[in-house]
């Protein structure tokens, strides 16, 4: 017969001989499928596929059936015109039923289609087939049809995963990331190194060419008279002057207790070596520029209790060795365009108001404040930057630079601060930190580099269930060199446009009870020289769950002498990242120790170590990912040594690229399980390998051109890991046990 036709006869198998008949047409068949004729010769049903190598066949001419499969017989590792009635009972699995029936009551009519209900299919057998025998084969078996083997199967690709995206913010550009690595990240633009400006000239944050605090004028003369009540003042001047223009008072000390309620005093050009006292009263200071009009003594320079004042154009400096250049005790006061030297604090603020911008000071500290609100922008300072007890801190410009073992911005129990556009060269302590608990911290627009100095912590001395849980802001942040990089504890955090380059840990976050870890960063690229780059930690804090979440990472270790990781997520932690591009240190890129995960779009690059090692304590998903480099195992689903939970891990969409030098991509350890789907695993020495009493269940996947792709502990695991995996490595499966 042809595959169209059969001729009616005797039925092979019962006869002999090939009876000549008429030749019968065939229903038409999607291309592709093959048709099962059976027929019933008493107990008996007689059974056998026609496809193209069977070119006739002599049947009965009784009642008959077809049945329709969307696959050839050898898919069933059988022949063209085999008689299933022949199939010994034992290795063989019931027939399913096709996907159409037809039936004739006597074969030569006109086949009509039934329900396969009607027809003799549950009386039939085929082959059992074995995953391991339809892998030898090339084939592969899929969970829609479990009990066939695809000798022509294709399995999907894995869906790319999608680097990391960095969208330069105002005023950075984009860098060179790693090698091939298609990541493009950002830095601010051009900022000075260290520059020591001459008296009376300051550098304001991103600027790179020093500039005149005020400038001053060539012809000589007094500053220019405000409205209102005007006195005057000149070192040059007569003892016992009134004050007037024509009659100055000698000294500051005078001039600051005799000027009336609300007066501007003028300073002359000259140095000022008598201190003054502002107490209960309104006054303004007003010099032509800080060289001109100087204040220098052996004690504080200006003091001012309980009232308010304005200083414009004048240097306040001291020679001792613990006094400040200016001490305002309650009082409402604003320098502008004003210069400060002292050797312990430039201000020293006790209550009251403090506006200060345009201001060039060298102290060990700038300014140190209790219980003041503090306003600051455009500042030029050398030495450890701002210390604030209480009150309120709102920086919106300044400059630090060292070297100095000083912190740049200390806050402590101040409630709410902003510090914005800070550039910090050469400090050894830490450049924000946050202790006590506060509200509400914004930090931004800040660029450091200190080689010795801690980047921003946010250290609580204790947490409290019934005061608001800390938040901590952080936007177009940048340590290009700095020892550590971020720590916080039991705080909010949210940040975007983070460059963390540091010496050590970049990223430390713990809970503080009963306070967790909320942090949320976007855009972010960290390096580290440290033993771990991110780490999250749970510390004593057991049973406190801290969430980290995270979109447009670039995380890349640079040297560690001992173990380093990327990102070290440990217990009671969740992770949930999305667009990364990690770099493993020597032992890992992401090593979760009994963390929760939920990473997408991640690709791994790990040169020598591990790209992931899993110990899941939670059920943990993992989605297009991508592993890269020269690896001893690319992903390790593994029991730590402390008590997770052995929960399951999930996989979607994971390729494994040739890689001649790696040698196992997956590692599956005992005690574990690992759930994968989309799978492609190609030139590796062992694609999976499954451990003891680890389980491994992968479908739609592709294992090829490895030297082994399956090594299993024993035949118990074939089934899993093979139904839907299309195999073709030098050697499929082997085992490494009985």
């Amino acid at each position: 017969m042809t595959p169209n036709r059969l001729t009616a006869g005797a039925l092979l198998g019962l006869l002999a001989g090939c009876v000549p008949g008429i030749a019968v047409p065939l229903p038409e068949v999607p291309e592709g499928s093959s048709l099962l004729f059976a027929q019933r010769s008493g107990s008996t049903v007689h059974a056998t596929f026609l496809d193209e190598g069977l070119t006739s066949r002599a049947v009965l001419p009784d009642e008959a059936w077809l049945g329709v499969y969307p696959f050839p017989p050898r898919a069933l590792d059988l022949e063209a015109g085999f008689d299933l009635a022949d199939l010994p009972q034992a290795g063989s699995q019931p027939l399913p039923e096709p996907t159409t029936t037809w039936a004739v009551a006597n074969l030569g009519a006109e086949w009509a289609e039934v329900p396969a209900t009607d027809a003799p299919w549950g009386d039939l057998h085929v082959p059992q087939i074995t995953a391991e025998h339809c892998a030898e084969r090339g084939g592969c078996i899929s969970e829609d049809d479990p009990w066939r083997c695809n000798l022509d199967c294709e399995v999907d690709d894995p869906a790319p995963a999608a680097l990391p995206i960095f969208a330069c913010p105002a005023g950075w550009a984009p860098v060179e990331g790693p090698p091939n690595s298609g990541v493009t990240p950002c830095l601010p633009e051009h900022r000075p190194s260290a520059i020591e400006c001459p008296d009376g000239a300051m550098l304001g944050p991103a600027e790179a060419t020093c500039r005149p605090i005020v400038p001053c004028p060539t012809e000589p003369g007094w500053p220019p008279a405000p409205p209102g009540v005007v006195r005057y003042v000149s070192p040059e001047a007569a003892a016992g002057g009134d004050g007037s223009l024509a009659n100055p008072w000698r000294d500051l000390a005078t001039a600051t207790g005799q000027a009336p309620d609300g007066a501007a005093i003028l300073l002359a050009d000259g140095v000022y070596t008598v201190a003054g006292l502002v107490r209960g009263r309104a006054l303004r200071l007003i010099g032509r520029c800080p060289q001109l009009a100087r204040v220098e003594t052996t004690e504080v320079a200006l003091r001012c209790e309980d009232a308010q004042v304005t200083l414009t154009g004048i240097r306040l400096a001291t020679s001792s060795a613990d006094a400040p250049a200016a001490q305002l005790s309650r009082c409402t006061s604003a320098l502008e365009g004003v210069e400060l030297a002292a050797a312990a604090t430039a201000v020293q603020v006790t209550g009251g108001r403090l506006d200060m911008s345009t201001v060039r000071s060298r102290a060990a500290v700038g300014v140190n404040s209790e219980g003041a609100a503090i306003t600051v922008s455009d500042w030029d300072h050398r030495g450890g930057g701002l210390l604030a007890t209480g009150g309120t801190v709102e920086l919106t410009g300044a400059r630090l630079s060292g070297p100095v073992d000083q912190d740049g911005v200390a806050l402590v129990e101040v409630p709410t601060a902003t510090v914005s556009g800070l550039d910090v060269d050469g400090l050894g302590g830490t450049i924000v930190r946050t202790t006590g608990i506060f509200r509400h911290v914004v930090v931004r627009d800040v660029v450091v580099r200190a080689p010795t100095a801690s980047g921003l912590r946010g250290e609580l001395a204790a947490a409290s269930e019934t005061a608001p849980r800390p938040r901590l802001d952080i936007a177009r942040f940048a340590l290009l060199e700095v020892q550590a990089g971020l720590s916080v504890r039991g705080m909010q955090v949210r940040g975007e446009d983070v460059v963390l380059l540091s010496r050590g840990g970049a990223i430390n976050a713990e809970p503080l009870e009963p306070w967790p870890v909320d942090l949320e960063l976007r855009r972010l690229w960290v390096t580290s020289d440290g033993s771990t780059t991110i780490n999250l930690e749970n510390g004593e804090q057991t049973g406190i769950t801290s969430t980290i979440e995270g979109e447009d990472w670039l995380v890349v270790p640079r040297v560690g002498t001992g173990p380093t990781h990327a990102i070290h997520a440990r217990a009671d932690t969740v992770l949930r990242l999305h667009r990364a591009y990690l770099v493993s240190g020597t032992t890992s890129a992401y090593y979760s120790r009994c963390a929760e995960s939920h990473l997408e779009d991640i690709t791994v690059v790990a040169e020598g170590g591990t790209g992931m090692v899993i110990h899941a304590a939670n059920p943990s998903e993992f989605e297009r990912i991508r592993f890269e480099g020269g690896f001893t195992a690319g992903l390790t689903v593994a029991v730590a040594d402390v008590d997770c939970l052995r929960a399951g891990s999930t996989f979607k969409d994971v390729l494994f690229p040739a890689c001649s030098n790696c040698q196992t991509a997956v590692r599956v350890l005992t005690g574990v399980e690992m759930v994968g789907e989309r799978f492609k695993i190609l030139d590796h020495q062992v694609g999976l390998e499954v451990e003891g009493e680890g389980d491994a269940h992968l479908t739609r996947s592709t294992v090829m051109g490895n030297t082994v792709g399956l090594q299993l502990p024993s035949q118990r695991l074939v089934e899993h890991v093979v139904r839907g995996v299309r195999l073709d490595n030098q050697r499929n499966i082997a085992f490494s046990s009985p």
